[in-house]
Order: C-alpha cells, then sequence, then structure tokens
C-alpha cells in the first residue's frame, strides 16, 4: 500500500473515541497521514481553526444539527461518512461515504486513500 497518505492530516470525528478508532488512527499513521480525533462536532469546528485537514472522517450514526454544521464547515475539503444506511440518504451535501452498519478500518482507509490520490491524466 505505500505511504499515500503522506502529508495529509485526518479529522475523525467519532462520539466513541474506542478501539476502532483506535485501529482507524493507527491503520491511516501507517500509511503516513497525521490524525485528529474529537468526540463532538464542535470540538472538530475548533480544531478546523488550529489545523488544516486533508480530509475529515465522520460517523454519521448520531446526526444533529452540530454534524451538519461540521459537514458545512469542511465543504472544501473530502468528507467520508460512514455507519448505517442513513449516512448517505440523510446527507444534505453531496459527499463521498461509506453506508455500512459495521465499517470496517480497511474499507475506510482504502476509500480515503483513493479520494486524495491525485488526479492523473
Amino acid at each position: 500500500m505505500g505511504n499515500s497518505l503522506t502529508g495529509h492530516v485526518i479529522l475523525i470525528v467519532e462520539p466513541g473515541i474506542d478501539q476502532f478508532v483506535i485501529k482507524l488512527q493507527t491503520a491511516l499513521e501507517r500509511r503516513g497521514a497525521e490524525t485528529l480525533a474529537a468526540r463532538e462536532p464542535a470540538r472538530a469546528i475548533d480544531r478546523m481553526r488550529q489545523f488544516r485537514f486533508s480530509a475529515g472522517i465522520l460517523n454519521y450514526d448520531d446526526a444533529s444539527a452540530s454534524l451538519h454544521e461540521l459537514i458545512d464547515e469542511l465543504s472544501g475539503i473530502p468528507v467520508l461518512l460512514y455507519g448505517g444506511e442513513r449516512a448517505c440518504v440523510d446527507s444534505g451535501r453531496k459527499v463521498p461515504h461509506l453506508a455500512f452498519a459495521d465499517a470496517r478500518v480497511e474499507s475506510i482507509v482504502s476509500a480515503l486513500g483513493r479520494l486524495l490520490e491525485p488526479v492523473r491524466h
């Protein structure tokens, strides 16, 4: 796989910072990315003032007004939503998403790598 994410800073928003998030961060960092995890959309918005993110990975299982606000704030970068089918049905913004009831780390990392690949002509 190589280090295709080298130089990218990835924002992860997940209400439960648990083993899944730790595995996700580890997998992204092995590919060269830097990661920052936030439990709440409001905290993620605060972090956006401190860091320049390349992409966002958001759990959409507990969609809320503040999560929609965050998605709008992230309008300039790729956003990957994961969670149940609501991730693709409810999203008001056309964003890349993974609609898995049980998202897998490998699927998220692979999809993010494809999103951030340089366009080849």
